[in-house]
């Protein structure tokens, strides 16, 4: 919703320069992180002043695809939901 508000502003009000900066944490933190993702890729390939910086819980993510530990933070805090969001049971 709040892209369309901006793309609607834009559009209303063209700016020369813009950015959308996205802040992080966009995994484990509900049950469809995987539309998440897929969302911000695409907003990336749109346009690329689509700036997603990374939170906490995203590099949990990267940490734990890097060097998984299946008791460790990311999977007792929101990584079951994240798998299941991208088919894995």
């Amino acid at each position: 919703a709040m892209h369309r508000r901006i793309e609607s502003q834009l559009e209303h009000a063209p700016a020369s320069d813009w950015r959308i900066i996205h802040l992080g944490d966009y995994v484990d933190r509900g049950p469809d992180s995987k539309r998440v993702i897929d969302f911000l890729i695409e907003a990336r390939k749109r346009d690329p002043r689509n700036i997603m910086l990374a939170g906490n819980h995203d590099i949990g993510m990267l940490e734990f695809m890097a060097h998984a530990e299946p008791d460790g933070l990311f999977m007792n805090y929101g990584g079951v939901q994240t798998a299941q969001s991208y088919g894995v049971e």
